[in-house]
């Protein structure tokens, strides 16, 4: 396939308490780096702390609905994510550093203008 296809069997782990077969909950996000490190932490970091989890002996979170799983925060809404992603060009570095970095991302005004939404699959 294209490197655009998710993975229908992401990484997995034996978690060394209960011995079962689990999804990997250590996905750093600074380190996703592909389409199936992205799923992973989607399915594995992401979702589940959006909404407040079962304690830690399995009881349900009574009083706690519309809490995040820090158990302090809550939710109003829905989750959202969205990528925004830079036109190449629309930043331009300091005078002073122009000959030392020759790009650089970050001076995104108005989105909607300047997104960059072209596909990056292949095919």
């Amino acid at each position: 396939g294209t490197p655009c296809d998710k993975v229908k069997d992401l990484p997995k782990w034996k978690n060394p308490l209960t011995n079962k077969i689990e999804g990997n909950p250590y996905v750093d996000f600074m380190q996703v780096r592909e389409v199936n490190q992205w799923w992973l932490w989607v399915t594995t970091s992401l979702i589940p702390s959006v909404r407040v989890q079962n304690w830690y002996n399995g009881d349900p979170p009574y009083g706690l609905r519309g809490y995040l799983d820090d158990r302090v925060n809550r939710i109003i809404g829905y989750a959202l994510v969205r990528q925004v992603r830079e036109k190449v060009g629309n930043c331009h570095s300091p005078m002073l550093m122009r000959d030392y970095v020759d790009s650089c991302t970050g001076d995104l005004k108005i989105p909607i203008y300047d997104e960059d939404d072209r596909t990056y699959c292949m095919g």
